[in-house]
């Protein structure tokens, strides 16, 4: 089983970005979390219970380019990205 890529959290904000998955006897998603994105980038491959799994929650759908990535000054005025 594989599952790659990020996986931010902004707070109480779950967002799925970039993920592959691959050769999982399950679904992809199983999720209570009821407020969450995922970005059309991902992919799949040999995910037999598809994208969801039965009872988990839907995301909202977002295109990639409207990801904004997390960046905090930091020490000696050096930006971070997240």
């Amino acid at each position: 089983m594989k599952i790659h890529n990020a996986i931010p959290w902004r707070g109480n904000k779950l967002e799925l970005k970039n993920v592959t998955a691959s050769n999982i006897a399950g679904a992809m998603i199983y999720t209570n979390h009821t407020t969450y994105t995922l970005y059309s980038d991902y992919t799949m491959s040999g995910v037999a219970g598809g994208l969801y799994a039965s009872g988990s929650k839907t995301a909202s759908a977002a295109s990639p380019s409207s990801f904004v990535e997390m960046t905090w000054n930091g020490e000696g005025g050096d930006t971070y990205g997240f």
